[in-house]
């Protein structure tokens, strides 16, 4: 999840690589993969970011300096694209800051 720089209240921004890592997650053909799905519809209410080419070169940049995984590239590249000042994630170090200039 991605939470807006100031932002108040329960708001936040999901971004597309995350809603397909969720469906990953499962096989293709159960009954938690369908429920999976409407969780995903329920998302769409976030406003996902999408990926376009600024945001796929700033995750370059940003894989370059950080190192970041090939899957958490695109997920803190949205995040700068959002204006997002955190992300809620289990795969990253807490308090890490992200700079891509």
């Amino acid at each position: 999840m991605l939470i807006p720089t100031g932002r108040k209240g329960r708001r936040g921004r999901v971004s597309y690589q995350v809603l397909g890592g969720v469906l990953r997650q499962r096989g293709q053909d159960t009954p938690q993969h369908a429920k999976k799905r409407g969780e995903i519809r329920d998302l769409l209410a976030w406003n996902p970011v999408t990926a376009d080419a600024t945001t796929l070169e700033r995750g370059w940049k940003l894989q370059e300096r950080y190192g970041l995984s090939h899957c958490d590239r695109p997920i803190v590249a949205a995040t700068k694209a959002a204006s997002c000042s955190y992300v809620l994630t289990e795969d990253l170090q807490a308090g890490q800051r992200f700079e891509t200039e």
